[in-house]
Parts: structure tokens; C-alpha cells; sequence
């Protein structure tokens, strides 16, 4: 998000925007949000278009949350708990835990 909001700091050289999980006001954003340094972009240059960018959109935070996510489902070590999925076109099992899917066993 490029809201003047989110822009933390804004030097000749330097600048540092903060991304949030939602486009809200600053007030209302948890500190744990705020005090995360993977939500931090740093921005290094002369102007738009040259800068050297650390930690662009915060990609930190979204690799760090997807590893996360998957290694609390778990389903490449204890296998898949599978259920039908409800579909017109041809009968689907989906995974409950890691929203795989595959065709039903008919």
C-alpha cells in the first residue's frame, strides 16, 4: 500500500513505509504490527524509479507467514484429511486442513 499514511519516514535519500494488514488508520493498527520489522520497507535512492529497495512489499512478512501456515497443517507428514467437495461438474476430495484438492475415488 502506498498511502501517505504508511510512509514512516521521508529523507533526501531515505524511506522507510510500513505495510499493514489492512488499510486503516495508524490508531488502530495492533502493536504487534507496528513493532514487526518484517512489515518494514526500506527504500534507498536518489527519486522514484532508482531506488534500492530492502524487503519490497514486505515479501519478509508473507514468506515468514507461509512457512508458518504450513508447517502448522502438517499435511506432508501426517497425511491429508480429505472430504468430498460439493461440485456440478465432477465429484472433487479437498484436504480440510491445506485446502488441497484431487479428483473423488469413484
Amino acid at each position: 500500500m502506498n498511502c501517505p499514511e504508511h510512509l514512516m519516514l521521508d529523507a533526501k535519500w531515505l524511506m522507510i513505509w510500513h505495510h499493514q494488514s489492512a488499510d486503516i488508520r495508524r490508531e488502530y493498527v495492533s502493536w504487534a504490527e507496528v513493532l514487526n520489522p518484517l512489515r518494514y520497507e526500506i527504500c534507498i535512492g536518489q527519486g522514484p524509479g532508482r531506488y534500492w529497495h530492502i524487503n519490497d512489499d514486505a515479501v519478509a512478512w508473507h514468506l515468514l507467514r507461509n512457512a508458518i501456515w504450513r508447517v502448522k497443517t502438517l499435511c506432508w507428514l501426517r497425511g491429508h484429511d480429505w472430504r468430498e467437495l460439493n461440485s456440478f461438474q465432477k465429484p472433487t476430495m479437498i484436504c480440510n486442513r491445506c485446502m488441497k484438492t484431487r479428483p473423488a475415488e469413484y
